[in-house]
């Protein structure tokens, strides 16, 4: 009799470290999920790269698209507006940037954990850094060889719902 293999959910945008992530949950043996989000964002091309990297990893991938008319002040979401032009030196300098997205992180986080409680996942693994908050804020976390893999659900106090699958 053979044990269960341990199940994972990444939140993959299509981008080089939820690419990483991925492939750092795969390299710790989780067979994988994967969760991609159209909020309205203008790279939406990078889905099309999250389908090709979970494909690629063997991952079963979901994707969603949500409707979150609040976020048009960020100009990732509304075309209306100018997407900034800087020099890298100037990035997370000088306040809250435009492509700001109000909360992004954590609605994906609770759509992982949501994801992960319908399949029986026992993780969600999330990249999170620095310049993703307002003004460059953040939080760093450092997983094994300095990638910023969140393991969010393995925390047992965000582990919620926990009704160990409905079969997603």
């Amino acid at each position: 009799m053979s044990a269960k293999r341990k199940s994972a959910v990444v939140l993959l945008s299509g981008g080089l470290d939820s690419a990483t992530c991925l492939y750092w949950a795969k390299a710790k043996g989780y067979a994988l999920y994967s969760l991609a989000v159209h909020y309205g964002q203008r790279h939406a091309k990078e889905l099309s790269h999250a389908r090709a990297v979970a494909k690629s990893a063997g991952s079963k991938h979901y994707e969603l698209k949500a409707a979150l008319p609040w976020l048009s002040g960020s100009s990732l979401v509304n075309k209306k507006k100018s997407l900034p032009d800087l020099p890298i030196s100037a990035i997370g300098k000088g306040g809250i940037p435009s492509t700001y997205v109000p909360g992004r992180n954590t609605v994906f986080v609770a759509l992982g954990l949501s994801l992960a409680d319908a399949v029986g996942a026992e993780a969600v693994v999330v990249d999170i850094h620095a310049g993703r908050g307002p003004g460059g804020r953040g939080q760093r976390v450092a997983a094994d060889g300095g990638r910023r893999c969140v393991d969010a659900a393995a925390q047992r106090d965000v582990a919620i719902g926990r009704g160990r699958g409905t079969g997603g």
